[in-house]
């Protein structure tokens, strides 16, 4: 439950990040030999791909990539 509101998960080849809003955290996913994390200070978020910045964003959205990290979507949390 708590990768769907502040962390990542992989779901049908799509990744699924979902910066919520609240406390810092940070959340980690290892798939496929690859390293998917949030690191949020609670208002805004960066998303890393193998250690490499590849988004930073408000907290209160779901951003939706490929495996490789290309955006596909963007939808709100909250």
């Amino acid at each position: 439950y708590v990768d769907r509101i502040w962390g990542v998960r992989q779901e049908m080849g799509k990744l699924h990040f979902s910066l919520g809003r609240g406390p810092a955290y940070s959340y980690e996913l290892l798939w496929g030999g690859r390293e998917f994390r949030v690191e949020s200070d609670g208002c805004r978020a960066r998303v890393l791909i193998d250690g490499q910045e590849r988004f930073c964003h408000p907290c209160g959205v779901r951003l939706i990539t490929d495996a490789d990290g290309t955006l596909l979507a963007t939808r709100p949390l909250e």
